[in-house]
């Protein structure tokens, strides 16, 4: 059997991390839902706060007025002021009055209102001021303050007191010519934000303006009004997006999760047990997908192993032997190699894909995988098992068997390499050299864009259009399984309308003569380019190059596999 290790293995942390992205895209969600509830009502509550300040800073221009029971005005709603106040009237002429001589009962009275006005209107301030003329009657930028209610406030200014320079000047003067009340958002920021204000004239009895009404709301309050009047809408919106978190994660550790904790588990179990002839078969997995296919698969294989075990230990015969060993071989390859029927897609007219493996090894067993993670893209796994013996074939299938699990899940080609060559590196003895050399590859056949991680496999081969096949510049870092913790380089190429990308095994560039010459991957570039000069379609043009190959070897025997994949992109 296997001479593996799960001691010092570190724990899975898939699941954990499948949470930690559901968590973040819950809090995404949530946001983007407040920020658009809030966005949809801030615009309508801006304007309603435009006309309330309008109709409060009128009310409050009227109480000036001496004509009125100014008593009534505490117990009365603000909505029924302004039917009390009646049409304006000699505000200004009070206004001066108690400039020149002080308050008296009207004053009083007035302040009573003004207060009722503020608390009742919730607002940040309401104020009534008097414009300061020079000696030419124009206008200075600066206020006496007759009455000044801010924040809840219930003290009043002194009555006289110059208030000084203020950037509403610009609006008060225009007040002051017109005898209009007006709006103003005011964009500079303030203690309280941008701020909205209302300013109303206060007449004499002649219709000039004597003074004017101010009255502030913030934005601020705008904002909390909003969220209050919304918090129930706000609250059920937030509640749904956690439950169907919720529901996603505990559908992801179902159908993914737990599944592939599974298949590791039992895989672990099986390789780290050398001298067992036993074997607990996977019964758990009912996911009715690849994976339940990879559970199914591993049962067959576990056998078919502990079979050629057994069959070991009585065989003695060398010629047996291999006869065994290339058996099992072909079964490893076969659990991790999807079919080679030509065309593999015959459906899609989008791309042609020709897989062929033509020679079984016992050792270095390659393998090619491809499946699509959704309806338009595709991802191709190519790989060879680098060990000397039947533990790296097996190390194989976990390594196809959590790169698919990754990819399906989403992640990308480089993403998917630091995940499972961490996963591997966290059951292999250092000292065996357990390692896998594999190209994960993913092609959107809407936009030809291929991205794709080479980790220990030969160069590809691409073919443009209007060129010859090249070999690909990317970096070959190190296999999966060799060291914990490394980052791999993801390249990314665009693919247009008849671009050809060729992956070959090492048994094709590496092969040898009976005199010992190597083929090389300089005289690979060269056949391949004589072929396709020749021939379109690509199963003919690998079969020409298995041909061509088979003359190189001559009376040699095989060594390794020789495998080729090749994928047409036609848009």
């Amino acid at each position: 059997m296997v001479d593996l290790s799960v001691k010092g293995r570190v724990k899975s942390t898939l699941n954990k991390k499948v949470i930690i992205i559901m968590l973040i895209m819950q809090l995404i969600g949530v946001i983007s839902v407040q920020v658009t509830i809030l966005n949809v009502n801030m615009e309508e509550a801006i304007k309603s706060t435009r006309e309330y300040l309008y109709d409060v800073v009128n009310r409050a221009s009227e109480t000036v007025r001496s004509d009125i029971n100014y008593e009534q005005i505490i117990d009365l709603d603000v909505r029924r002021l302004g039917e009390l106040m009646g049409s304006y009237g000699n505000g200004g002429e009070n206004i001066d009055s108690w400039l020149a001589d002080g308050p008296d009962e009207y004053f009083e009275m007035t302040y009573l209102g003004m207060y009722s006005i503020r608390q009742l209107s919730n607002i940040k301030s309401l104020c009534l001021y008097k414009a300061v003329v020079d000696d030419n009657g124009e206008l200075l930028n600066d206020l006496f303050v007759v009455m000044d209610f801010e924040d809840g406030d219930e003290a009043k200014h002194d009555l006289g007191y110059e208030l000084g320079e203020t950037p509403l000047f610009d609006v008060i003067k225009k007040v002051y010519e017109t005898g209009e009340t007006l709006v103003e958002e005011r964009k500079t920021f303030t203690n309280s934000g941008i701020s909205f204000y209302a300013v109303a004239p206060v007449e004499y009895s002649d219709g000039s303006v004597a003074g004017v009404a101010i009255a502030e709301k913030t934005f601020r309050q705008i904002l909390f009004e909003v969220v209050q009047h919304h918090s129930i809408v706000l609250i059920v919106s937030t509640v749904s997006l956690v439950l169907f978190s919720i529901a996603v994660i505990l559908f992801m550790k179902i159908s993914i999760v737990n599944p592939v904790n599974i298949l590791s588990k039992y895989i672990r179990e099986f390789v780290a047990d050398e001298n067992a002839l036993t074997y607990k078969p996977i019964t758990e997995i009912h996911t009715n997908d690849e994976l339940q296919g990879i559970a199914d698969d591993f049962n067959s294989l576990a056998q078919r192993v502990i079979d050629y075990t057994r069959n070991l230990e009585v065989k003695t015969s060398e010629e047996e032997r291999l006869r065994i060993d290339l058996d099992v071989a072909s079964q490893i390859r076969g659990t991790v190699s999807t079919e080679t029927t030509y065309p593999a897609f015959p459906e899609r007219t989008d791309m042609d894909l020709c897989s062929s493996l033509k020679h079984t090894t016992f050792n270095r067993c390659s393998y090619s995988n491809y499946f699509f993670s959704d309806t338009n893209r595709i991802c191709i796994l190519f790989g060879e098992s680098l060990g000397d013996d039947l533990a790296s074939m097996i190390f194989s299938i976990l390594a196809v068997t959590y790169i698919k699990s990754f990819t399906k899940m989403g992640f990308s080609p480089s993403k998917a390499a630091f995940e499972v060559n961490n996963q591997l590196c966290s059951i292999a003895k250092k000292d065996r050299g357990l390692t896998s050399a594999v190209v994960i590859a993913e092609i959107d056949l809407k936009t030809g864009i291929m991205k794709y991680v080479n980790a220990g496999m030969p160069p590809l081969l691409i073919k443009r259009a209007g060129e010859e096949f090249m070999l690909d510049k990317a970096n070959v870092p190190f296999n999966l399984g060799q060291m914990r913790g490394i980052s791999f380089e993801e390249n990314t190429i665009r693919l247009t309308q008849g671009n050809t990308v060729m992956f070959t095994s090492f048994g094709v560039s590496q092969m040898s003569d009976e005199n010992g010459s190597v083929y090389t991957m300089e005289r690979l570039v060269n056949t391949v380019n004589s072929i396709s000069g020749e021939v379109y379609a690509l199963d003919e043009t690998i079969s020409r190059l298995e041909a061509e190959l088979d003359r190189f070897r001559g009376s040699a025997p095989v060594t390794r596999d020789t495998a080729i994949v090749g994928f047409r992109y036609f848009g």
